[in-house]
């Protein structure tokens, strides 16, 4: 596969986790997300590998096993920088 195409699979993936972890205002846990994903084939592995990647991007924030979205103080969601091309 492409490198061009892989990149756009792994960013509409990104986006996914995001929006999804967003609709848990109270946390969205890991187990039942890497298990939606361990569906379609990823492994343990790539799932905490993707996650650290958000966490570390600072597109999620991670406590304890559950992942929530970034907010600002007024709790809007931040922008998370992300740009239809």
């Amino acid at each position: 596969m492409p490198i061009d195409k892989s990149l756009a699979i792994l960013r509409e993936l990104c986006r996914a986790i995001e929006d999804t972890v967003s609709e848990f205002p109270n946390g969205a846990p890991a187990g039942p997300m890497y298990m939606a994903l361990a569906q379609a084939d990823m492994t343990l592995e790539q799932f905490e590998g993707i996650m650290s990647a958000l966490v570390t991007a600072g597109k999620l924030e991670k406590r304890g096993h559950c992942y929530f979205s970034p907010r600002h103080a007024d709790g809007s969601l931040k922008d998370l920088g992300y740009r239809v091309e």
